[in-house]
């Protein structure tokens, strides 16, 4: 079995990174009492939490002023100028403001910066300085085989550090995605 993880944070949006090296290497290595603990450790810097604050729309039947509601979500840190990746369904609807604080609990203006709905992907911009963010390390996916041990990391509904693990149980490209 391969010591390889892919990083996620929901079941329609996975990201392959490396616990080794970018290259396979030569014997794969054992599995431990702490991998997924190491890998996680690797990992979590480069994930935020999403806040979202979103405009609900007036409602004449009620005669009431419009009302604002939060939603909370993950993202992972693609690069060190700002750039983050989420699903698409944390930020649908009416979007009024976006934050995003680090694993140091900095906070962050973000604005939405493209949306992929046929895969659930949404690309968000923070306005941080590039030594606050720290990008994840990808590992290439056409390497990525089913079997594979992954491991999901995010801070669903709030719940900062959330750790959990599964298996790579198919590959589907998406063409024109």
């Amino acid at each position: 079995m391969r010591a390889y993880f892919a990083v996620f944070f929901s079941a329609s949006l996975c990201f392959a990174a490396s616990v080794h090296a970018q290259t396979p290497p030569a014997q794969p290595a054992p599995l431990t009492r702490d991998s997924f603990k190491k890998a996680a450790m690797r990992a979590l810097p480069s994930v935020v939490s999403i806040r979202i604050r979103s405009a609900q729309a007036f409602s004449a039947a009620k005669q009431s002023q419009p009302q604002s509601s939060e939603s909370t979500g993950s993202g992972i840190v693609i690069d060190a100028g700002g750039f983050i990746i989420t699903n698409k369904h944390v930020v649908s609807g009416a979007v009024r403001q976006i934050e995003i604080t680090t694993a140091n609990n900095e906070t962050f203006p973000a604005v939405i910066t493209g949306i992929a709905p046929d895969t659930d992907i949404a690309l968000l911009h923070a306005t941080a300085p590039p030594n606050i963010l720290h990008p994840a390390a990808f590992r290439n996916s056409d390497a990525v085989e089913p079997g594979e041990i992954v491991i999901a990391i995010g801070s669903p509904m709030g719940l900062q550090n959330s750790v959990t693990h599964g298996i790579v149980s198919a590959i589907r490209v998406m063409r024109g995605a």
